[in-house]
C-alpha cells in the first residue's frame, strides 16, 4: 500500500476540534446558521464555486463533536416564519 502525499500547492488544514469549535461552526458570527451563510445554502448548497454556501458541519457530526439533533434544532429556530 502507498503512503497518501500531500499535493504541493495544496495545503491541508484541518478544521478545529471540538465541541466548542463545533458550536462555533453552526451558531458563530461566521457559522453556517450565521443570516449571510444561511441565505446562500437553499440555492447554492451544490455549487462548489461557492464553498461558504456549504455547511462545513460533517467533520464535527462525524467525530460526534455535534449532534444531528442539536443542528437541526438551532436550525429551526432560523425557519422562515
Amino acid at each position: 500500500m502507498l503512503p497518501l502525499t500531500q499535493h504541493e500547492g495544496v495545503p491541508f488544514l484541518p478544521p478545529p476540534a471540538g465541541e466548542e469549535a463545533a458550536r462555533a461552526a453552526l451558531l458563530g458570527p461566521g457559522g453556517f446558521l450565521s443570516s449571510q451563510r444561511l441565505g446562500l445554502y437553499d440555492t447554492k448548497r451544490n455549487d462548489p464555486a461557492t464553498p461558504s454556501a456549504l455547511s462545513n458541519l460533517s467533520p464535527y457530526l462525524h467525530f460526534g463533536q455535534l449532534a444531528p439533533q442539536r443542528a437541526a434544532l438551532e436550525a429551526a429556530k432560523h425557519r422562515a416564519k
